[in-house]
C-alpha cells in the first residue's frame, strides 16, 4: 500500500484475484495443477500476467499484508526507471524479519463474508 495509508504491519487483508510479484503458493497446488501449464519463455504472456487470468485462478482469493514485505528494487521487463521511482517510491515496506500476524481467523471464507457483508450494508 501506499505511505499515506499502509501502516500497520500486522493487519492482513483478503483479496480477489493475485496481487502481484512476491507471493507463495502450496506445493501441492504447484505440482498437481499450474506446474504442467506454466508458460515457457516463448510464450508472449510473462507468469504473472498468465497467474492472473481466470484458468489458473478458479476463483481462488489471495491473503496480502496491508504493508508489503517484498521491495521491487530495479527495473524489469515492463518498467522504467522513471515508472519504479513513481510507483514503487511511494509504497510502504516492512523492514522487520519477524511479524505477528492478528485476526487471521477473521479472514477464513465464512467469517470475512460476513464482516464484507455487514461493511457494505
Amino acid at each position: 500500500g501506499y505511505k499515506h495509508a499502509s501502516k500497520d504491519t500486522s493487519t492482513v487483508f483478503r483479496i480477489e484475484g493475485m496481487p502481484g510479484l512476491g507471493w507463495m503458493l502450496s506445493r501441492d497446488l504447484y505440482k498437481k495443477e499450474l506446474e504442467a501449464k506454466w508458460p515457457n519463455e516463448s510464450e508472449p504472456l510473462t507468469w504473472d500476467g498468465w497467474i492472473r487470468e481466470g484458468p489458473q485462478l478458479q476463483g481462488r482469493e489471495c491473503l496480502i499484508p496491508e504493508v508489503s514485505r517484498t521491495y521491487h528494487f530495479d527495473t524489469g521487463m515492463h518498467i522504467n526507471a522513471y515508472q519504479q521511482r513513481k510507483h514503487f517510491n511511494t509504497r510502504s515496506y516492512a523492514h522487520d524479519r519477524f511479524i505477528p500476524l492478528h485476526n487471521l481467523d477473521s479472514l477464513l471464507k465464512d467469517p470475512y463474508e460476513v464482516v464484507i457483508h455487514s461493511l457494505l450494508k
